[in-house]
């Protein structure tokens, strides 16, 4: 199984160009070159002007971890599962790095979480990582396969 996630947050002060072209690509390739079945990929791609996509197939907060269900959902020891995410990522300080790193200490890469962001990542701003999907939170969410 395979779930195909393409963002370029359209609405945005930041737009991306190519992240639903790449989502689409990858597909295709799935589909065509290594024979996946349509039952088997998944695809979350950003509306556009010229390519309408229903609210179920954005790819929101939501709709990701929904999907992300389901890729994991009733799969075997051994099985492979294929995530592809175009789009913003980022990188926020761990809360509880943040509460006790030291004024002038500089944080290593092991203090950091890594973060995808959902197209509708903004919705609830100003919150502290308003809308962004933690990898942490995402392991636990889905759990360990």
């Amino acid at each position: 199984r395979a779930l195909i996630v393409g963002c370029n947050y359209s609405q945005s002060h930041a737009p991306l160009y190519g992240s639903t072209n790449d989502a689409w690509n990858m597909m295709s390739f799935l589909r065509q070159s290594l024979q996946y079945r349509e039952e088997q990929v998944r695809c979350l791609i950003e509306s556009s002007e010229t390519c309408p996509t229903p609210k179920a197939r954005q790819p929101t907060r939501d709709n990701i971890m929904e999907g992300l269900q389901w890729l994991v959902g009733n799969s075997d020891p051994g099985e492979d599962l294929f995530l592809f995410f175009s789009g913003y990522g980022t990188q926020q300080p761990r809360k509880s790095v943040a509460l006790v790193a030291a004024p002038g200490k500089e944080l290593t890469a092991d203090h950091y979480e890594a973060h995808l962001v959902p197209c509708d990542f903004a919705e609830d701003l100003p919150g502290r990582h308003a809308g962004v999907l933690s990898a942490l939170g995402i392991d636990s969410s889905i759990g360990s396969r």
